[in-house]
Order: C-alpha cells, then sequence, then structure tokens
C-alpha cells in the first residue's frame, strides 16, 4: 500500500478513539483482542498501559508488512489492535533479518516452494491459507542455521568459509521457482520443505549467485545489495533495472480506484481502467504462489472491488484514490 493509506488509517483511528462507546462496536473482537483486555506488548513497539475503549493519545505511526506475496501493506504496531500479535516474531525483526516463508497447512502443487521477504510476515503471507515463518536470524543476531554445517559446506567446496548469507541464497535459487516444486513433488507430498544440497563446487557458486539476486528482487532492494552485479539499493522504480522493457506507458487515473482490470497476452498489454503497463509477459501475468494468483491478489487491493472476506465494516475501509507510486 502507498503513503495513502498510512493517512487513511491514522485518520481513521483518530477518529475511532474519539466516538463513544456504542460506536465503536465496530471495532471486531476476537478471543485476543477485545476492548477491555489487556494486551501482550509488540517488541520494540510499546503500547501504553491503557485499555483500548480509555486509550486517548494519537495514533502510532504505522509500519510496513508483508501482507501477502510479493505485496507490502501498512498495520499499526499496537498489540491492542493485532490479533495473535507473536511477539516471538516481532522479537526477531532485527537488522539483517529475513523471513523464509512456506505454506506448511496444505501440499504444495505450484509455484515456489519458499518465499522471502525482510518485513515482518502476515501469517497468511504465502497465499492466503496459513503458512510457517522461518527467521534467518535469531533475536540475538545469530544465524538460525544448524551448527557445523557452513564449516561442513566450506569443506566441501575447497573454501575457507562459507558466510552464512550465502547458505540462504543457496536456499532460494533452489526453492524459490516452479521448477522446484514441479520436480519435487512426490517429497512435498508431506509437509515442509526438505532442501537438498549439491556436492559440486561450481553449481554452488552458481546457485549462490543466483540467489543473491532472488533475495534482493524478493526484499525490494534491500538486501543482497552489490551495484557492481546490477544489485543496487532499492527505489520506487527499482523494478525498471529487471524488466526495462516494462512500461507505465499511459498513467491510471488518480481520482479514484480502477474496477477493471484486463490483459492482452498478444501485446502484453495489461489493462488497469485507462492506465496501461506494456511488456508484461504472460509467464508475469500468470505467476503463482500456492495457487493464488499474485497480480490479480495484488491489484484487488488497489481496486474498487472488495478483496477476500468481509467479517466486520473494518473490511470496508478503502483507499480513495490510485497512487502513480
Amino acid at each position: 500500500m502507498t503513503a495513502v493509506w498510512r493517512i487513511a488509517w491514522r485518520q481513521f483511528v483518530e477518529q475511532f478513539l474519539q466516538v463513544s462507546i456504542p460506536e465503536k462496536a465496530l471495532f471486531k473482537e476476537t478471543g485476543d483482542r477485545t476492548l477491555d483486555k489487556e494486551a501482550l506488548q509488540i517488541p520494540g513497539h510499546p503500547h501504553p498501559p491503557v485499555l483500548l475503549r480509555d486509550e486517548e493519545n494519537p495514533c502510532p505511526t504505522p509500519i510496513r508488512i508483508a501482507r501477502r506475496a510479493f505485496d507490502r501493506q501498512w498495520i499499526i504496531a499496537d498489540g491492542r489492535v493485532i490479533d495473535r500479535s507473536r511477539p516471538e516474531l516481532w522479537q526477531a525483526s532485527v537488522d539483517g533479518q529475513i523471513f523464509v516463508v512456506e505454506q506448511h497447512s496444505q501440499r504444495l502443487k505450484t509455484g515456489p516452494a519458499l518465499l522471502f521477504t525482510a518485513l515482518i510476515p502476515d501469517m497468511h503471507y504465502f497465499n492466503g491459507n496459513g503458512g510457517r515463518v522461518l527467521p534467518f536470524l535469531r533475536a540475538d543476531r545469530a544465524p538460525n542455521i544448524t551448527p557445523g554445517l557452513l564449516h561442513h559446506l566450506a569443506n566441501s567446496f575447497g573454501l575457507q568459509e562459507v558466510v552464512p548469507e550465502d547458505l540462504l541464497a543457496y536456499i532460494a535459487a533452489i526453492t524459490a521457482h516452479p521448477a522446484f516444486t514441479e520436480n519435487f513433488a512426490e517429497d512435498l507430498n508431506s509437509l515442509g520443505v526438505r532442501v537438498p544440497l549439491t556436492a559440486a563446487g561450481d553449481l554452488w557458486h552458481e546457485a549462490v549467485h543466483l540467489g543473491h539476486r532472488i533475495l534482493w528482487a524478493s526484499t525490494f532492494g534491500t538486501h543482497s545489495i552489490s551495484p557492481g552485479e546490477g544489485r543496487a539499493v532499492g527505489t520506487p522504480a527499482w523494478w525498471r533495472s529487471l524488466h526495462p522493457e516494462i512500461k507505465y506507458a499511459r498513467e491510471v487515473a488518480p481520482d479514484g480506484l480502477p474496477s477493471h482490470i484486463s490483459y492482452n497476452s498478444e501485446n502484453e498489454h495489461l489493462i488497469i481502467e485507462g492506465g496501461l503497463f506494456t511488456g508484461v509477459t504472460p509467464r508475469m501475468r500468470n505467476y503463482t504462489t500456492g495457487g493464488r494468483n499474485v497480480l490479480d491478489s495484488w491489484l484487488a487491493y488497489r481496486s474498487s472491488r472488495m478483496a477476500g472476506k468481509v467479517t466486520s465494516e473494518l473490511d470496508r475501509e478503502r483507499p480513495e484514490r490510485w497512487e502513480h507510486e
């Protein structure tokens, strides 16, 4: 989501905190989150020792999270308004962290086996159907790697050392591709992703190089940065270096949200209301994670159509306009 979401949420919550008690019924209560229940503190984002019903302070500044596959949205980092906040996960949000996410509740059939993000991931990040998060770093910033594995790999390839980031890059290169899911379909009958380790040094180096590019792209240019290898620090237009053929040829009208989205495979045109992206290949348009079309999901949250289930009136809150960024 864009900055307009951050502003809209702040205004909404500030208005919510000022209304009368009956109107606060708009708040969706769960077994973990109520107006009158003390909530767990979120590491790094403490909230005042006040029940939400009695809160009168300004809304905290929202922060970005990984909402769905390759989709960054905003959240109010206050344990009183988050259902099942998982403090131990927030505690692992340290400098250099990359979260490895797998679909752990059902068998994988299509798409990549693992996703990677530098942001705190929603529990449904992978494809909207639950999942499991494995932090690359522990809360003390120590690599979350089996003791002795890096030393074993270094000996196997005749290297002085294997750094933890290279092992993560290797895992990304092997698993973040639909071919992994296709080739190991039988092994993926049981839940959990197991990664084969090569004994060939040349293949290891090739995979590490590719994997760093995957990590760089997956984290929107915030990790595995190497300008000399074409991985510059992320900017609003960081993706242009990956696919310069994609052009935002005609802007979407900024006075509202689009209601109609179509795709012309012959011309490789993605048409968003009156807006136009060129150079979007069928492979990009049809890319899925765990059976969920990534582009459809991303656009649904940014269109006038409702995305997902409506379980309370809060689900009807939408941005007011399309942001070009």
